[in-house]
């Protein structure tokens, strides 16, 4: 960011409030924090500032550097972006290449917590970040309204009481050891949740019982779940318009739920040529 002369600051600084906030969201937050030195006033206006996106212009490191050093340089910029940030913040978005889940997030997670963020975005790239499970103190983000991860391990603690006010979960690529725990155990946790995207990596052949009383819209790469109790759970996704030739098992036509989805889903293939439903028997 251009260093701003003495003249050029006192008419920007001029200007009002709601018109210096516009400028600030259009830049990087790395030369939004920077200017939280320039003034109170300024300090004021970076504090203003609800939503916050690291993304791949935050931070260049070296391509050659190791992953502890990398992550580790990666979390100090963050801090020192976040520290002079002493307004809310409503959205919180980590999108940079090379970052990876690490010990070093705990402290980032109390920190969404604290702040009372409501909307999360952790996006972590490399294919390594599967290793590593998200940071346990995420669970204790109960206020989160809207939450996205892409590549981590997702395992809720056992002493996890819910996100009660969680709307929609977005889970890309992540690796969670038990799908029909996270179906059984962790959705019903999760009371107010409307919409579920759920594409993990592996599979478990064991069938999960999908329990999400407020769930409205459901896309996943799940194939052997059973719809239990999802009263609301009426549309799909709108790409099916590729489907062919579609195959369900042990469909349970008796349960609302199912049929409806089984509805739903024929109504959002129109081009579908081939449908085999095997029909489950009433215990």
């Amino acid at each position: 960011m251009k260093a701003l002369n003495e003249s050029d600051a006192d008419r920007i600084s001029s200007l009002p409030d709601d018109v210096i906030q516009s400028i600030l969201a259009f830049l990087p937050v790395k030369d939004g924090a920077k200017t939280a030195t320039l003034s109170k006033q300024w300090r004021h206006n970076w504090g203003a500032t609800a939503k916050l996106v690291f993304n791949g212009g935050f931070c260049q490191i070296s391509a050659v550097e190791d992953y502890v050093l990398k992550a580790s340089k990666l979390m100090w910029e963050i801090y020192k972006a976040l520290l002079l940030h002493e307004g809310p913040i409503t959205e919180l978005v980590l999108e940079i290449p090379g970052l990876r889940p690490c010990t070093d997030m705990d402290l980032m997670m109390l920190f969404v917590s604290k702040k009372s963020v409501q909307k999360l975005t952790l996006s972590f790239y490399e294919k390594r970040a599967l290793e590593d499970k998200i940071s346990s103190a995420l669970f204790t983000a109960r206020q989160l309204s809207y939450l996205r991860l892409r590549n981590c391990e997702f395992s809720a603690p056992s002493w996890f009481l819910g996100f009660s006010k969680l709307a929609r979960l977005d889970l890309y690529g992540v690796h969670v050891p038990s799908p029909s725990n996270f179906c059984e155990d962790f959705l019903p946790k999760c009371p107010v949740l409307q919409h579920l995207i759920f594409v993990i990596q592996g599979s478990d052949s064991r069938k999960a019982e999908l329990v999400s009383p407020s769930l409205k819209v459901f896309e996943s790469n799940l194939w052997n779940v059973c719809f239990k109790h999802t009263p609301f759970l009426s549309t799909l996704p709108t790409y099916l318009h590729q489907l062919k030739d579609l195959k369900l098992g042990d469909i349970l036509l008796y349960r609302l739920s199912e049929a409806r989805v089984l509805v739903c889903l024929i109504a959002s293939s129109p081009n579908l040529r081939k449908l085999t439903v095997v029909v489950g028997l009433l215990n």
